[in-house]
């Protein structure tokens, strides 16, 4: 399917083009006879990508001492393959956010050390089939364990 607009010798992709096949179709014409035309060129086929994404992040789970608490998100490929993202799990200490050692997987279980503390995850969008390709990392809100 033609792309509207797209008649020059460039094209810069569009957002919108994440997830297709983008390819080139050439009909040579002369300058001098622009009624006589050569045979139809096509390029090879490229995949066009884009960063993937995360929306919607939120905590569910109850925030209390030895129960376990899952990052939950909608995950945009953007043509980037499957959700491949990096968790970061954090509890807020004295004055900053401070990364939770071991806690990098999609689900955390409080242990007894978060008592007290605000915790929350922060997401950073990866896709399986461009994985040097990372999308804006996203924080959830906070829950208070106890």
């Amino acid at each position: 399917m033609p792309i509207e607009g797209a008649n020059g010798r460039e094209y810069t992709l569009q957002a919108g083009d994440a997830g297709y096949s983008i390819k080139a179709v050439v009909t040579p014409t002369g300058s001098s006879q622009p009624a006589l035309a050569g045979a139809v060129q096509s390029s090879p086929s490229v995949d066009a990508y884009g960063a993937p994404s995360v929306t919607n992040l939120h905590i569910s789970g109850t925030p209390k001492v030895g129960q376990t608490l899952r990052a939950e998100y909608t995950f945009t490929a953007n043509g980037s393959g499957t959700d491949k993202s990096t968790f970061i799990w954090g509890r807020y200490e004295k004055t900053s956010w401070m990364p939770i050692e071991g806690a990098t997987g999609r689900e955390y279980t409080l242990r007894a050390e978060d008592a007290g503390y605000s915790i929350k995850v922060t997401v950073i969008p990866e896709g399986s089939s461009q994985p040097q390709l990372q999308g804006d990392t996203q924080h959830s809100p906070a829950v208070d364990a106890y």
